[in-house]
């Protein structure tokens, strides 16, 4: 079944003002000191959470934007004048300007606690007949899903088989041994060597903390490790007997006593 989902975001408040000030700057120009004092309330709104008003000192503003006070006082007279924001001028080092920024209509952009300042989505499902579904993703809804995911996780990890009872098993399966024997193509290894084969392999799947969903899985996985450890075995032997097989003649006896 194919679903198509169909979004539409209403944006965070800093691109959603951005949009509006570079839209209006087409028919009411600004100037660079106005874009830099409303973009530096828009960085300090969205640190604050968007909390408003927005306590800013002049000084520290001056200081960061290398703007003098001057021009800093006469941009947010401007910015006021063309409705993006609204301020009270401070009076001490305690008491410094509270800036409110300004929807299109002039409201104040509304306060949001930490735990609701996130990406409000409004998704349409279509599958067949198209439900309408409507939802604000806030921080606790996040928490729900990431416990549901964990839980989930925690499931999957039940259903996986437990490596010491597929141990147990595979050492008490005489029957499979012999049947694992037989399909070594030539290779002849005792049982024994065979319970020391299922030994190994266990004990480096529980190194590598490995999972398996069924049984088969892991008779499977056994029965090619195996394969391919006594090939590599094989091969080292080769190559050891062959090296012992090269003789070094012995150096000749000469007699050192003489001159060079």
């Amino acid at each position: 079944m194919k679903v198509i989902y169909e979004q539409k975001y209403l944006t965070m408040p800093i691109y959603r003002l951005m949009s509006r000030f570079w839209v209006d700057t087409s028919t009411k120009p600004a100037s660079p000191s106005e874009i830099a004092v409303y973009h530096y309330l828009l960085n300090m709104a969205n640190r604050n959470m968007w909390q408003m008003p927005v306590a800013c000192y002049t000084t520290l503003m001056s200081v960061q934007m290398r703007l003098s006070r001057k021009s800093i006082i006469e941009a947010r007279d401007k910015l006021q004048e063309k409705g993006y924001i609204s301020f009270v001028k401070g009076n001490s080092v305690s008491a410094p300007a509270l800036y409110t920024l300004l929807e299109k209509d002039g409201v104040p952009i509304i306060q949001k606690g930490p735990e609701q300042v996130t990406t409000e989505v409004i998704d349409k499902v279509k599958v067949g007949v198209t439900p309408k579904v409507t939802g604000n993703v806030t921080h606790n809804k996040i928490k729900d899903i990431r416990h549901k995911t964990l839980l989930c996780k925690e499931e999957k990890e039940e259903e996986s088989l437990s490596l010491v009872e597929l141990e147990k098993t595979f050492l008490e399966d005489s029957k499979w041994q012999l049947g694992v024997i037989e399909t070594l193509n030539g290779k002849v290894i005792t049982t024994d060597e065979l319970r020391t084969f299922i030994k190994r392999f266990f004990r480096i799947q529980k190194m590598n903390m490995k999972t398996y969903h069924n049984e088969m899985e892991c008779r499977s996985h056994f029965g090619n490790w195996m394969r391919m450890d006594i090939n590599k075995q094989n091969n080292n032997n080769y190559y050891e007997n062959r090296h012992s097989d090269i003789k070094v003649a012995p150096p000749e006896e000469v007699n050192y006593h003489e001159a060079f």
